[in-house]
């Protein structure tokens, strides 16, 4: 309710989500869409919810390439299986919107079992089997579930990407929070959302 740090403040919200930059920001336009629901993971989330969230990253995979003129990819450390942790360290819905410069690779190279997704309800698959996943959406906007039946690293896919963009151990947000980072895109993303006149309220969007 304060939001005395950099990363507490809400660029967006709409009526099942909120958008923030995500601490531990250590690629610029790093976010969080964050479930206003507490819930473990976005498998839990309602059919409703579910595809007001595919307008929602749609809406600003594009606010994020006219800002930094890049494309995005999203993940989720899904929890659900209590005895499989698939690299989540907050039990409470999440997706991470991840820009990536071009030449950084966005292809994935897991040896787990995996299922590709037409839309996100079929996450919801995974809270009925009680089986733990990673949710990975890559540049084109290819949609694969992989199930994880073993416990992986705290923060696996950031460890994955923080190598990728250079910043190697520098991927745990508890230890390299990244606020200045922080502070200098909200700054930006102010800027862009008053020349391009962003509504704040994602709502207004999506009626």
């Amino acid at each position: 309710e304060a939001r005395k740090n950099p990363e507490d403040q809400v660029l967006s919200e709409s009526r099942f989500f909120y958008v923030k930059p995500g601490l531990g920001h250590f690629a610029d336009g790093y976010l969080l869409i964050n479930a206003k629901r507490h819930v473990r993971s976005l498998a839990y989330l309602p059919s409703e919810a579910l595809a007001e969230l595919d307008s929602v990253k749609n809406i600003f995979r594009q606010r994020i390439q006219s800002l930094l003129g890049c494309e995005v990819v999203f993940f989720e450390h899904g929890e659900v299986n209590p005895n499989h942790h698939p690299g989540c360290c907050l039990e409470h819905a999440h997706l991470h919107l991840l820009p990536l410069p071009e030449p950084v690779s966005d292809t994935l190279n897991l040896s787990f079992a995996q299922n590709g997704l037409k839309s996100l309800t079929e996450l919801q698959r995974y809270a009925g089997n009680n089986t733990s996943y990673l949710f990975y959406e890559d540049r084109q906007g290819t949609m694969r579930a992989y199930h994880i039946d073993e416990n992986l690293p705290s923060q696996f896919l950031r460890q994955e990407f923080s190598k990728r963009l250079g910043k190697h151990e520098r991927w745990d947000w508890a230890v390299f929070p990244f606020r200045e980072e922080i502070v200098r895109f909200s700054d930006l993303y102010k800027l862009g959302a008053q020349s391009n006149q962003w509504s704040f309220s994602l709502s207004d969007l999506l009626q």
